[in-house]
């Protein structure tokens, strides 16, 4: 089966409690139990901080926000090699 994840936290990137630790370890029993796992979480500054290995997949998104709308583009890393994760950075305009 193929599964995404979508979480504000997901370890090693962003923890803010214990989601991120709970969003990792389910993703890493899942691919355990043969599944194919990708995890999406915001591209926070915290996290470009980080210096990670990211490649822009060259997708973009156009996210309703109201009566805006958000342009934000996806990035990959694979720091996990089980799980890809898949981060996305919003436009900082609205």
């Amino acid at each position: 089966m193929v599964i995404l994840m979508a979480t504000p936290e997901a370890a090693p990137f962003a923890r803010a409690g214990n989601l991120g630790e709970v969003v990792h370890g389910l993703a890493a029993s899942l691919v355990a139990a043969g599944h194919r796992v990708s995890v999406v979480l915001p591209l926070y500054r915290k996290v470009r901080a980080q210096e990670l290995p990211l490649t822009f997949t060259g997708i973009r998104l156009a996210i309703p926000l109201s009566m805006k709308t958000l342009e934000a583009e996806v990035y990959h890393t694979a720091v996990k090699p089980d799980f890809d994760f898949l981060l996305y950075r919003p436009g900082l305009a609205l």
